[in-house]
């Protein structure tokens, strides 16, 4: 893990880093100082995992965080609530002031920052029903934020994936199409092993996570 180290030694993790072999890769503005560290958290529930490496990442890159008594929950479902979150500490963001974009999101929320920043930088946009801080975040809806997001920082999203070749295209609802086929062809999602995409399946934490580590990498790249 790769850790910024200002003036009086304080260390800040590099979200947007990659460690591969003996080489590191990160995005930092201007020259400083960096540091190596282990900081890897530990979770019993994980370590035999499929998605345990990139549980690693994501934990130790202070994404992911667990849900206490040593636990991840791999298997449980990913709230829309904590994807916001995940991207808000991705980009290191700060929310700006005012009242919450959505009227079912309360002030002082453990996700009322990231929900009024995902909202004013237009990655979120609401069900309908408002934010929905605790509803489950379809792969399609994944999909969705992670191509807002991307656009909102730059990444290039002109490439796209022919989705005909899964066997559920026509499950992937027409406002997803553009995102799912970036995601595909952008290597951040894949087809089950039954050749469908599955766009209405809730995602898990664990393949959120694998998600996010291939996003990191493909950002850092």
């Amino acid at each position: 893990m790769l850790c910024l180290v200002d003036a009086d030694g304080n260390e800040t993790v590099i979200k947007k880093s990659v460690l591969v072999g003996d080489t590191a890769a990160a995005l930092v503005n201007g020259s400083c100082v960096l540091k190596l560290k282990d900081n890897k958290k530990a979770f019993s529930d994980a370590e035999k995992h499929w998605a345990n490496a990139s549980i690693d990442f994501v934990s130790s890159h202070e994404l992911f965080g667990g849900t206490g008594e040593g636990n991840f929950e791999p298997n449980a479902t990913m709230s829309r609530a904590m994807l916001a979150t995940v991207l808000y500490r991705l980009e290191d963001a700060a929310a700006e002031g005012g009242a919450p974009a959505f009227s079912d999101v309360e002030e002082g929320k453990w996700y009322s920052d990231a929900a009024a920043w995902a909202a004013s930088s237009n990655i979120v946009k609401g069900t309908g029903e408002g934010f929905e801080p605790n509803g489950d975040i379809t792969r399609q809806q994944l999909a969705t934020m992670l191509y807002r997001y991307a656009e909102s920082i730059g990444l290039d999203t002109e490439e796209k994936a022919d989705t005909a070749k899964f066997t559920d295209a026509g499950d992937i609802a027409s406002w997803a199409e553009d995102a799912a086929s970036w995601a595909v062809s952008a290597g951040l999602m894949g087809g089950r092993d039954d050749g469908s995409l599955d766009p209405k399946a809730s995602a898990t934490r664990a393949e959120t996570a694998a998600i996010f580590e291939r996003l990191v990498k493909l950002i850092v790249k």
